[in-house]
Parts: structure tokens; C-alpha cells; sequence
């Protein structure tokens, strides 16, 4: 039980962490909360829905313009609704708003084509299962979802770290005024992190949807449990992050083995209020 449990909080905790590094990338770039970004991960799952079942595209092919998908709705997302709302002065609450108005937006018009009935990313796919732990069974896309986040992770600090792009974006998250002052495109920069990020999301819904399903409103909780993980672990780095998604993930399953699986959302909550009350600058600021 407990190497299972172990496993799950892995699974659960690279999935949040793929949402977290795309709510890091838009947040430091905005500093505005997206409630959108958790849409892009369902358009994504659909989308893989779409090209690969109504198209009879190879499956490989259909999550490749998912991806693509996901990143060109974000990028546009920024420069037709947030970039002209910020340019006008709106605050950062008032942005949050628009963004929640397009997160509803995408849902109902995914349920109106797509029906609200749950449904499957080819089922043979996610009932190969192997042992990688005593005692945990784990599905393939649940492999895929660990090893990926990892690697992710690793290349996405690299960039930030050490390449021009990484720090011209260190540059805007540190002072965006100074920044364009010193000639960085603060603009461009914010859009490619918006693409980077819903293209991150994308990759959550679809390895979700691949392991567990899809339906309409998956992005809500997608979106809070890397919000939650983001501020849990700090935003002060991509490490922060990943830790905050991995301590939420364990919170998570320990909860559901203690008390049941129905009080996850309400555990997702209580550890956000306690870090919020506690140590707000997060577990690694």
C-alpha cells in the first residue's frame, strides 16, 4: 500500500508540476492568475480527440498539432484579450476576470461539441501496466507522465538558467519597466511564455486524457492542483514548483488512503490555507 501510494503521489505530482511550470512561465511574465490556463489542457485532450478519431490521423501526429493547438490558443488569448487589457491599465483582478469569462467560454463550447459525456483517449493505450515499485502498479501514460515532467523540468531550468532567452525572461520577471529600458521586447517575450506554458497544460490534458479520460471541465482541477503545487513549493523558481506539485501530490494520497478519495479537493485547500497562513513565499522562496 504505502509503495503505491508513493507511486500516485509521483503520478499526481508530475501532472501538477507540468501545469505549474506553464502557470510559472505566464504568472512571472503577467503577474496576473490565468484561470484559462487549466482550459488549455482540455482543448489539448480534445483536440488529440478530434485528429487522431474524426480525422484518422496517426495518434503520434494528433498530439503533436494538439500541442500545437494549445500554444497558438494561448499565444492569441494574449495579444487579442490580456496584452490590450494591460495596455489600457486594467488591473491584474480585472484581467483575472476576463480570463475566467474565457475559461467558461472554452469549456461550454468543448461541451457543445464534444457533449459533456465523459470519454476515452484509445483505452488499450492506458490498460499496459508495469511494475516500477514494490507493491505500484502504474499505467504507461502514468510512466510517460513522470519520466516526461522530469526531463521537462530539467530543460526548462537550463533555458532559464543559462540561455539568452532565460535571461532576458529573468530580466522581466525582475523589473519589467527596467527591462524594456534595456531594450528586451517584454511583449514578445511574455507571448512565447504563453505559448510555452499552454503548450505545457496541453501536454497535462493529453496525458490525462490518455490515463484516465476527458470530459469538459478537467482543466478546473488540473489548473488548481498546479496553482496550489506553484504556490505551495514558491514561485521564485522552477524548482519551487516542482517541489510544491510533488508535496501536493503526497498530501493528496495520503488524505484519500486516511480519510477517502472524496476529500481531495477539500485536502488540496487545507494545504493551500495552511502555506498561505504559514509561509506564504512557499516551501523553497
Amino acid at each position: 500500500m504505502l509503495g503505491q501510494i508513493a507511486a500516485d503521489s509521483l503520478i499526481s505530482g508530475s501532472i501538477y508540476a507540468l501545469m505549474a511550470m506553464g502557470f510559472y512561465l505566464q504568472y512571472k511574465t503577467t503577474r496576473f492568475f490565468n484561470f484559462s490556463h487549466g482550459s488549455m489542457a482540455t482543448v489539448a485532450g480534445y483536440a488529440v480527440l478530434y485528429f487522431s478519431r474524426t480525422r484518422h490521423l496517426p495518434v503520434g501526429v494528433g498530439v503533436g498539432l494538439a500541442l500545437v493547438t494549445a500554444g497558438l490558443l494561448g499565444l492569441v488569448s494574449y495579444k487579442i484579450i490580456f496584452q490590450p487589457m494591460k495596455h489600457r491599465g486594467s488591473s491584474p483582478g480585472v484581467v483575472m476576470v476576463a480570463s475566467l469569462g474565457l475559461m467558461v467560454l472554452l469549456q461550454s463550447a468543448l461541451a457543445l461539441l464534444f457533449t459533456n459525456q465523459f470519454q476515452v483517449l484509445y483505452r488499450n493505450y492506458s490498460t499496459v501496466s508495469s511494475l516500477i515499485l514494490p507493491g505500484a502498479i502504474v499505467t504507461r501514460p502514468q510512466l510517460l507522465m513522470v519520466v516526461l515532467s522530469g526531463f521537462i523540468f530539467l530543460g526548462l531550468a537550463a533555458v532559464y538558467r543559462f540561455t539568452g532567452a532565460g535571461k532576458k525572461l529573468r530580466a522581466l520577471n525582475d523589473n519589467e519597466e527596467m527591462a524594456a529600458a534595456a531594450g528586451i521586447k517584454t511583449e514578445t517575450i511574455a507571448g512565447r511564455a504563453f505559448f510555452a506554458g499552454s503548450v505545457l497544460a496541453g501536454l497535462a490534458g493529453i496525458l490525462v486524457g490518455f490515463d484516465t479520460g476527458l470530459e469538459p471541465a478537467m482543466g478546473t482541477n488540473l489548473l488548481m492542483g498546479g496553482t496550489v503545487g506553484a504556490i505551495v513549493g514558491g514561485l521564485g523558481s522552477f524548482g519551487g514548483v516542482l517541489v510544491g506539485s510533488v508535496v501536493l501530490g503526497l498530501t493528496e494520497n495520503l488524505g484519500a488512503w486516511l480519510i477517502g478519495g472524496e476529500w481531495k479537493p477539500a485536502i488540496t485547500f487545507i494545504l493551500l490555507i495552511i502555506f498561505l497562513r504559514l509561509r506564504p513565499e512557499g516551501a523553497l522562496k
